[in-house]
């Protein structure tokens, strides 16, 4: 009988020293998150005198960011804007490389660089060489 209290008051002790960790690992947590609390509520106060542009940038440098999330968002829109702008400009650079080489292949086949025959002419590629021999 003796034997099976103490086995009970042993398991006891052990879960009461798990529970007293846990307890102190939350009170550790619950510290922290009210320091960060605080640091927040202090920046809050000293920028009360700034625009709202300031306000925000202090925040964010601060690691405080409560729009840090927002930021990084609108930096990623404006990066596939960029990559897209950067597209079309590779589009606009293909296309105007291509219309070059059609008005150089047209100007090379007797045309007028717009595709149009040039009446009586001949085309670069055309021009049979001719040797004058001079005596």
């Amino acid at each position: 009988m003796t034997h099976k209290k103490d086995k009970d008051n042993e398991n006891l002790s052990e879960k009461l020293e798990i529970q007293n960790k846990e307890i102190k690992e939350i009170k550790l947590s619950i510290k922290e998150i009210t320091r960060s609390i605080e640091n927040v509520y202090q920046l809050l106060l000293t920028n009360r005198n700034l625009c709202s542009h300031c306000q925000q940038q202090k925040l964010n440098n601060s690691g405080g960011g409560i729009n840090n999330t927002n930021n990084s968002n609108n930096n990623n829109n404006n990066n596939n804007n960029n990559n897209n702008n950067n597209n079309n400009n590779n589009n606009n650079n293909n296309n105007n490389n291509n219309n070059n080489n059609n008005k150089y292949n047209d100007l090379t086949e007797g045309r007028n660089g717009n595709g149009k025959i040039i009446d009586g002419s001949v085309g670069v590629n055309s021009i049979v060489p001719i040797f004058v021999l001079l005596i």
